[in-house]
């Protein structure tokens, strides 16, 4: 093979390479579209796209590294080394979010249909994909977290397989209780309702205007009966307001009119 037959077939393999590669893509876009799947995995699917375009890129990069230096190995190591060093360097967030996912699934740190607490943010975890976690908020919003955030922070874990439910609510701080006694007054009055599960206790977390409290249910459809109770207890803490007495007006004494008959 000549020279120039050699560098035509280089220039026919990157270009159809890098066409091949954008019709691979644009396919599989339109394919999560297209597939009869639920919102959730398609949602899935769709982050999952990055991931695979990433590593297709990688395998034709090298692939385009090794046809180009054929004739010269040492250069083709070194472009392969280079390539490599490049993807890194670019995904290395992705990268990291990935390793932190296998790492957190492999020691069954938490599992789809827990509930968490992951520092500022707790709910349902929804969905456990390639890069992120799906969580559920007590707001109905869903979260998605990258796993290398939930490496590094602190997880509050309450399995789905439990018998109790979490329910999480906000409420103000009366002014006529201390933080302590409010607490003390929430934990009691959740307790009393029969819907509690007496093996986990509410938790308190407090916030600018009062406290997110956790109650746990023995049934999650039972959950806004204990946040009534709750509720009810702190309404009837705060003291009534006492209404300012109205000053009634003194009339005018009657002028008798001139020319009236007394």
């Amino acid at each position: 093979m000549s020279a120039y037959e050699a560098v035509s077939f280089d220039l026919v393999f990157l270009v159809g390479g890098a066409a091949g590669l954008g019709v691979l893509l644009l396919a599989l876009r339109s394919g999560v579209e297209l597939i009869p799947v639920t919102r959730t995995r398609r949602d899935a699917l769709r982050r999952s796209l990055p991931v695979v375009a990433g590593a297709l890129a990688l395998i034709y990069g090298v692939a385009a590294v090794r046809v180009l230096f054929s004739d010269q190995p040492a250069f083709a190591a070194l472009g392969t080394a280079l390539v490599l060093v490049g993807f890194v360097v670019l995904a290395f967030g992705p990268l990291r979010d990935v390793v932190s996912g296998v790492v957190l699934k492999a020691g069954r740190v938490c599992e789809r249909g827990d509930h968490v607490r992951i520092d500022d943010l707790h709910g349902r975890i929804l969905e456990m994909g390639l890069r992120v976690l799906v969580l559920e908020t007590s707001d109905g919003e869903e979260a998605v977290i990258p796993y290398s955030r939930v490496a590094r922070d602190r997880v509050l874990r309450t399995s789905g397989q439990d018998s109790v439910s979490p329910h999480v609510f906000r409420v103000r701080a009366p002014t006529s209780m201390s933080l302590a006694e409010t607490k003390a007054l929430v934990r009691r009055r959740a307790l009393l309702v029969h819907w509690s599960a007496v093996s986990r206790l509410p938790e308190l977390v407090a916030t600018d205007e009062g406290f997110e409290v956790t109650v746990y249910a023995i049934d999650a459809d039972h959950g806004p009966d204990i946040e009534a109770e709750v509720r009810r207890a702190l309404a009837e803490a705060e003291p009534p307001t006492r209404a300012t007495p109205v000053r009634a007006e003194k009339r005018p004494a009657d002028v008798p009119r001139v020319g009236a008959r007394k």
